[in-house]
Parts: C-alpha cells; sequence; structure tokens
C-alpha cells in the first residue's frame, strides 16, 4: 500500500493509541501492585522500554529502509515459520481490538451511565473502527494529529489541579523493603510504550521513504515523565489504597474539579480522553493485523482484499467483545494479568528471539 505518513505523524499516532493502555495501567494497576512507590516503578519503566526500542530499531536496520516489521520476520524466520508467527501477531492484534471494545464499554458505563448494557456501544464503537480501518493510514494520522492538543489539555489541565493536593507523605520515604513491588509495578508501568513501540513498527512500511527518522528515544522519556506524574498525583492526592481499589483514578481524579469557579464538572472531556485513544489503537490494530495478511497473501495491492481482511478482523473483535468476560472482575483480570502478560511477552521474548535469529543468519 502507498507510504503515506511521515515518522512524525506515526510518533503522533503512537502518542495518541498509547494512552489507551496506559490510562488503563497507570496509575491503578501499578500502584496495586507497587504502592506509594508506583512512581519509582513508572520513572524505572523506562530501561526495559529503551531495551525494546534498541532490539526493534537493530531488527528493522538489518533490512531496506520501509521495512515493517511484518515482512522483517517473514525474511528472517523463512517462508512457513514467519508466516505462521505473522499471523498469530495479527490475530493477536484483532483478539486486543476485542478486548479494547469490551474494556471501553466497561469503562464508558462504570464512569457515564451505571447499569446500562455495553451492546450498543460495542456495536457503533466496533463500526467506526472498521470504517476507519479501511482507510489509509494516513487518514488516521491526521485524527491523531487533530485529537492530540485536546487529549494534551485534559491531560494537563488535571494535572495542573491535582498537584495542589498532593500529600507528600503519601509518597515518601521509599525504603529498600519496598524494592520487590516496586519491580513488579516496573512491567506494568512499561507495557503501554512496549505495545505502542511494537504497533509502530508495524507501521515502519507506511513511512515515506524520504522522510528522516523521528527521534524516539526523548518521546520515550516524556512518557515515561508523564506516567511518574499520573502516579504522583494520583497517590499523592487520593493515597495508595484508594488508588489501588479504583477502577479508573484518573476519572475520579477528573470528575470532580472546580476550574475557575465556572466549569464545575469536566466528564465531556474525559470522555473523550476515553474514547478517542481507543478508536485510534483500535483501529491501527485491525489495520496492522489486515496489511500482514495481505503480506502473506502477496496481495498487498489489492484494495478489496485489504477491505475484507478488515472486515474479517473487525467481526472477529465484536464477537470476542461480547465473550471475553462476563462480569468487570473477570474484565480486571485480562486488562492487570493477562493482557500485559501476553503483550510483555510479544515484546521481550518474541522480538529478541527474530533479533537473535537474524543475527545468526547474518553470521553463518
Amino acid at each position: 500500500m502507498e507510504r503515506t505518513i511521515s515518522s512524525r505523524q506515526l510518533m503522533t499516532l503512537s502518542f495518541v493509541s498509547m494512552l489507551s493502555p496506559f490510562l488503563r495501567l497507570i496509575p491503578g494497576a501499578v500502584t496495586s501492585v507497587a504502592g506509594s512507590a508506583s512512581w519509582v516503578s513508572a520513572a524505572l519503566s523506562i530501561f526495559p522500554i529503551l531495551l525494546l526500542s534498541t532490539a526493534l530499531t537493530a531488527l528493522l536496520r538489518q533490512f531496506p529502509k520501509g521495512t515493517g516489521l511484518s515482512a522483517a520476520v517473514l525474511k528472517t524466520m523463512g517462508r512457513f515459520p514467519g508466516s505462521l508467527l505473522v499471523s498469530l501477531w495479527a490475530l493477536w492484534l484483532v483478539f486486543h481490538s476485542g478486548f479494547l471494545l469490551c474494556s471501553g464499554a466497561d469503562r464508558f458505563i462504570a464512569t457515564i451511565y451505571p447499569g446500562v448494557r455495553p451492546t450498543v456501544f460495542i456495536w457503533v464503537t466496533g463500526a467506526l473502527c472498521v470504517i476507519a480501518a479501511m482507510g489509509t493510514v494516513q487518514s488516521i494520522a491526521r485524527a491523531s494529529e487533530i485529537f492530540r492538543p485536546l487529549l494534551l489539555f485534559v491531560i494537563f489541565l488535571v494535572l495542573f489541579f491535582t498537584v495542589r493536593e498532593v500529600e507528600p507523605t503519601f509518597l515518601l520515604p521509599v525504603t529498600i523493603k519496598q524494592t520487590p513491588e516496586i519491580l513488579k509495578g516496573v512491567p506494568l508501568a512499561a507495557e503501554a510504550a512496549s505495545v505502542i513501540l511494537v504497533n509502530s513498527t508495524f507501521l515502519a512500511n507506511h513511512i515515506k521513504p524520504e522522510n528522516p527518522p523521528h527521534k524516539r528515544i526523548p518521546w520515550l522519556f516524556g512518557v515515561t515523565i508523564l506516567g511518574v506524574l499520573f502516579c504522583v498525583t494520583a497517590v499523592g492526592s487520593l493515597g495508595k489504597t484508594y488508588v489501588s481499589a479504583l477502577s479508573y483514578p484518573f476519572f475520579i481524579m477528573a470528575r470532580d474539579l472546580s476550574i475557575l469557579s465556572g466549569v464545575e464538572r469536566i466528564e465531556a472531556l474525559v470522555v473523550g480522553l476515553w474514547l478517542l485513544p481507543d478508536f485510534v489503537l483500535i483501529t491501527v490494530e485491525l489495520m496492522i493485523a489486515a496489511d500482514s495478511m495481505l503480506l502473506i497473501t502477496n496481495k498487498q495491492d489489492s484494495q478489496n482484499a485489504h477491505t475484507a481482511w478488515v472486515l474479517i478482523g473487525g467481526a472477529i473483535a465484536v464477537l470476542i467483545a461480547f465473550r471475553i468476560a462476563e462480569n468487570s472482575n473477570i474484565l480486571v483480570q485480562w486488562s492487570e494479568k493477562i493482557i500485559p502478560a501476553i503483550h510483555l511477552g510479544w515484546a521481550y521474548l518474541v522480538v529478541p528471539c527474530v533479533l537473535l535469529v537474524s543475527k545468526l543468519k547474518k553470521k553463518f
């Protein structure tokens, strides 16, 4: 398919889509593991994230510019093993899209319309994402450029008005006895950026070849600092016990803000922060899954085949959304344990293995 986006647009797309897993795990899930030192876990997450970024860069650097992760895996592993691995990866992305539809509906119901069934939300969101995924990566990248200022405004608005309520005693001291809990929190804190790093390398084949690569390292440090700020403001203002018990701490932080005695509630903006990243991430993952299947079947230039794979992926995702969890407790298990474990497995086990095979093939 046509390469239509710049590396800068890809990073904007990555940031917006990253907010979906980011807000799901930070600060709530990280705090439930690391307690008052969750902000330390968030800070330490930069190390595995940088290692993953280095591994992905080293892998793609061995192929011509514009090679995406799917093509790199196929060339490295061979036709049959590579196709099998890429197919499993594409299937996982579709499954994760279904999970996002389900968790998005649960979040929407829990925070805005308690007691409402998720059916309409799943169908409508799924349909919108499928329609968007049938288009070009350029379209969703431009949408992300439009969404980003709004999302950043909401985030910094909440952080600005919450930081005044931070109690240092809720965050300090951090002792050596907390080291095991801090280390347990690092993978959860790293999951959001890890997911997006992998997704962005799948989309490398859509970058215009003449564009210089965007500086990824400052972006990763910025994401890490944002995670630290979320943990500091949430735990510092609400306390570790409350944050750990909440399903959506960020929404609680934002819900009752008073802004210049005029705007008493900003739920509408916060709902936008919840929904837009979900929409972008689901759309992108359906696109990646479709592109991967097109590559395996040698039909990269067929728009009809692309549409067909998006429709198949979207239908499976909607089915999964209705079946993955019967209640919120099961969804929490998926959200905070199963999904992160699988994502981290793909990022920190599969990617290094592919890189190792690639290095060994070149050596021998």
